[in-house]
């Protein structure tokens, strides 16, 4: 419904570029900034606030011990299992709601929040938006994770049906195993910037052990899945998703980058003691499985032609 109190959100939501299908598609909503809105709803339902509270969808007031919406004021992200139940949700606020609140509060309110881990919800479990591509990637037998709600819908939007993300955390050995069900190649998709890189030196120990083909793509010029296809649009984003690179060769490339390592032996000597080291933190492969046996050689092959 169009409602008037969620005007705000429609028009951020338009600016973003994020259609009204893909808001149909993933569910997308509106928390109104007030902090009884959803309490007053609930008991009108007769539903009672101890399940709210047990779903993390209200809080208490530190103060005062009385009730409040978590997600006021928020674009409501709902998460899903796979069979499309909502487990948990996501909230990004509202960029003018955010300045009033850190007015009132005298501090400012996170951009984005989760719901805090329940009995349905522990975010290692749970990657965003793999109930809408499970079928894609199963088809391809490859999986793109990327890191933010909007990354995804955009992706989704632009014809990349493949993309899911992490919440709010890191790939962790949990997500491996649910990644495992449906799909043999990962693509990791991050920013363009230092962080960015650090992030998939942190990933590589998870997979270098695993027998599930790990691939980094980093971003050109700092971009982020969203500005990069609302610039270059989602074939240029699939053929860069095609063509990403192997994980250790990306770590590689990072180590090497801007020196000669033909001249300054020294730096190129110190850059594969950094892989080695990362080798090392890796579980130690096993000698019976032909996939870990090849698997071992490659990696022993690139690091011979460091």
């Amino acid at each position: 419904r169009k409602e008037a109190a969620a005007e705000a959100a429609r028009h951020y939501l338009e600016h973003r570029g994020i259609t009204t299908e893909s808001q149909e598609q993933f569910f997308i909503g509106y928390a109104p900034d007030r902090w009884s809105w959803l309490i007053e709803r609930a008991r009108g339902a007769n539903i009672p606030l101890e399940h709210l509270e047990q779903t993390g969808l209200i809080t208490r007031s530190e103060s005062s011990g009385r009730p409040l919406a978590r997600f006021r004021g928020r674009v409501i992200f709902p998460i899903h299992d796979l069979q499309r139940r909502p487990i948990a949700f996501g909230g990004r606020v509202l960029p003018e709601i955010a300045k009033r609140q850190e007015q009132e509060t005298g501090r400012p309110p996170a951009k984005y929040i989760n719901s805090p881990e329940t009995r349905l919800f522990s975010k290692s479990d749970v990657l965003y938006a793999l109930d809408v591509a499970r079928d894609e990637i199963v088809k391809r037998r490859r999986i793109v994770v990327m890191e933010g709600y909007t990354d995804v819908i955009m992706a989704w939007q632009y014809g990349v049906r493949t993309a899911t993300a992490v919440l709010r955390t890191a790939l962790n050995d949990r997500h491996i195993r649910l990644i495992r069900r449906f799909a043999e190649s990962v693509v990791l998709v991050l920013d363009g910037d230092e962080a960015g890189r650090r992030r998939a030196n942190e990933v590589l120990d998870l997979f270098v052990g695993s027998d599930l083909d790990l691939r980094i793509l980093t971003l050109p010029d700092a971009l982020d899945p969203c500005d990069f296809l609302q610039a270059r649009g989602g074939p240029a984003l699939q053929a860069a998703i095609d063509s990403a690179v192997d994980s250790l060769d990306h770590k590689l490339q990072t180590e090497l980058a801007g020196f000669d390592p033909l001249k300054e032996t020294h730096r190129a000597s110190q850059a594969a003691e950094n892989v080695l080291a990362t080798l090392a933190h890796a579980p130690r492969l096993t000698l019976t499985a032909t996939a870990a046996r090849l698997r071992e050689q490659q990696l022993i092959g690139r690091m011979a032609r460091t």
